[in-house]
């Protein structure tokens, strides 16, 4: 009996979930996988065709000696894995895939139906899996703006989840919304110095230096005593801007405060600007 608890593909072709009866046709060339609708039946005895699902065609393979008959799976990856028979000098490999991010996403809105729709974190993660995924961003902004605005409390306005709003909107194409709305979480009181210093580091990836250089310069602003995180930002943001002669000068400041183990770092990446410059 071969059980799949989610709609897959078999060789590239469509299998919905259930649980089926697995027989094989043996030839000289291929074989064919038979997937049956009755899998309740003792072996192939009562095996009729006309009830299949599916049918799709392998080639088997030489391989090393197998005393048992033998089923299990190989290949083993996120979307995918094969199905194998080995008995004797023989293999027959059958490919398997999954869309994973639609299981996921059917597993997600089972659990939003559970306790986990009663805190804002559940919306959130929700809208942050689609986030990462690039998928279903509709649906994921609809996620983000239920952990800010879901009645009884459980919405709660924050910087993680305006955060993970405006990162939707921009993907949606919706630039002019999702800076109002990260302006927004930037200003929001539960903001932190390491939330808007990696806020930053990602402008700095998306290509936007100056705009990060400014969101450095707030950072440092708003904490002037900080001895560390604050000053490594504004070094990253001035070398975005090719403004290198002031990153030395705060890497150099940053490498005297860095962690245990950290300092040579921070000056080594001075000494390879004061080389480029």
């Amino acid at each position: 009996v071969f059980t799949t608890s989610h709609d897959i593909l078999v060789e590239g072709k469509p299998l919905a979930a259930g649980s089926y009866g697995l027989h094989m046709i043996t030839n000289e060339g291929n074989w064919t996988i038979i997937f049956n609708n009755s899998s309740t039946a003792w072996g192939s005895y009562f095996y009729e065709p006309s009830e299949d699902a599916l049918r799709v065609e392998v080639a088997p393979v030489e391989n090393e000696f197998t005393e048992w008959l033998t089923y299990g799976f190989e290949d083993r990856q996120l979307a995918s894995s094969t199905l194998y028979l080995k008995w004797e000098n023989l293999k027959v490999p059958v490919k398997l895939s999954c869309d994973i991010n639609e299981v996921y996403l059917t597993k997600i809105r089972q659990e939003l139906e559970s306790s986990k729709g009663f805190s804002w974190q559940g919306w959130q993660s929700a809208a942050n899996f689609c986030l990462q995924n690039d998928v279903n961003l509709e649906e994921g902004l609809a996620w983000a703006e239920r952990s800010i605005t879901a009645p009884f409390g459980i919405g709660v306005e924050n910087f993680v989840t305006l955060d993970t709003k405006a990162q939707l909107l921009e993907k949606l194409g919706r630039a002019e919304e999702a800076a109002t709305v990260m302006s927004k979480a930037i200003d929001h009181p539960t903001a932190t110095m390491q939330q808007i210093h990696f806020y930053a580091r990602r402008l700095i990836a998306a290509g936007k230096n100056q705009e990060a250089l400014k969101v450095f310069e707030l950072n440092r602003k708003r904490n002037p005593d900080d001895e560390f995180t604050t000053i490594v930002g504004l070094a990253r943001g001035y070398e975005a801007v090719g403004k290198n002669k002031k990153a030395i000068e705060n890497y150099r400041l940053a490498a005297k405060n860095a962690p245990p183990g950290q300092q040579s770092y921070y000056e080594n990446l001075a000494k390879q600007l004061e080389q480029d410059s």
